[in-house]
């Protein structure tokens, strides 16, 4: 899914994380901004990532992430374009593991997108859940 092995410069400055995994992860800790559904409720919410792999992405928020929401993460992403604008990685997902230290997210689909004035603003940077219903 994420061709991080495209993007040798950025693959080259982030140390992989070992253990038992059968795919190579990234350490990678970048602001991020998710939502959710449950019901006919709206979950927002923000964190950082921990690490990343082609298929997965592990994260901590500002809450726990109830097990097998789909999910959508806005990372901030630490490359920009060569006329300057700053990138987000947009990942939509499957919670697969969730627990008061943060959750792992089974990537199903993801892209860039370019960062819009409301994405990351200063304004948007306490940590906050809300709900709309």
């Amino acid at each position: 899914m994420l061709a991080l092995t495209n993007l040798p410069a950025l693959s080259q400055r982030f140390r992989a994380a070992s253990g038992r995994r059968v795919r190579t992860r990234y350490e990678l800790h970048r602001e991020l901004r998710f939502s959710y559904r449950r019901g006919s409720s709206l979950f927002l919410g923000s964190g950082r990532t921990q690490d990343l792999s082609d298929d997965g992405i592990r994260f901590e928020s500002d809450h726990q992430i109830p097990q097998g929401s789909e999910i959508e993460l806005r990372i901030s992403w630490p490359l920009r374009l060569k006329n300057g604008s700053e990138l987000v990685l947009v990942a939509r997902g499957t919670i697969l593991r969730s627990d008061p230290y943060g959750s792992v997210l089974k990537v199903n689909s993801c892209e860039f997108q370019t960062r819009g004035d409301r994405s990351f603003s200063p304004d948007a940077d306490a940590p906050t859940c809300s709900v709309f219903a």
